[in-house]
């Protein structure tokens, strides 16, 4: 596959211009740069953009995106301190078992604690404004706890 591109009216093709979105291969027949913006088509003869979000032009898709994250922040992190709280609190409920899914509670509530608040603060705002140091210990802390959770 050929994608024709157009860089500040300089023509260039770039042979297999294939992007993966979200598991999905996308091929891009092409791409065009003018100044600061960029923007880049599927193909297809409808002229669709890739560039566009849908999510992030209505506000009552901003709205509900936010609510269903703060309910996922609420529920995740007290349904998961109430199992850890218990298990820690019950010498009854100390069974092997048990602390395993202690475990992924911790893990579970680490998660809502790192993934949570800052996956749609940078989707909404399209940056990231918490710095350079949270740049690294988000990910870093995200991959530690999805290999801890699973194991």
């Amino acid at each position: 596959m050929t994608a024709d591109v157009t860089v500040d009216g300089a023509a260039a093709a770039v042979e297999g211009a294939t992007v993966m979105v979200e598991g999905a291969a996308v091929e891009i027949a092409a791409v065009t740069v003018e100044g600061a913006g960029v923007e880049a088509t599927d193909g297809d003869e409808d002229g669709s953009s890739l560039g566009q979000d849908v999510m992030m032009t209505t506000s009552w898709l901003r709205a509900m995106f936010v609510a269903l994250y703060a309910a996922i922040f609420l529920v995740g992190l007290s349904g998961n301190s109430l199992v850890v709280y218990v298990v820690s609190r019950s010498a009854a409920m100390r069974t092997i078992t048990n602390i395993f899914i202690a475990n992924l509670a911790v893990s579970d509530i680490m998660m809502c604690l790192l993934a949570v608040p800052f996956t749609p603060a940078a989707a909404l705002l399209r940056s990231w404004p918490f710095g350079d140091v949270m740049c690294h210990v988000v990910p870093m802390t995200l991959g530690a706890t999805r290999r801890g959770g699973s194991t």
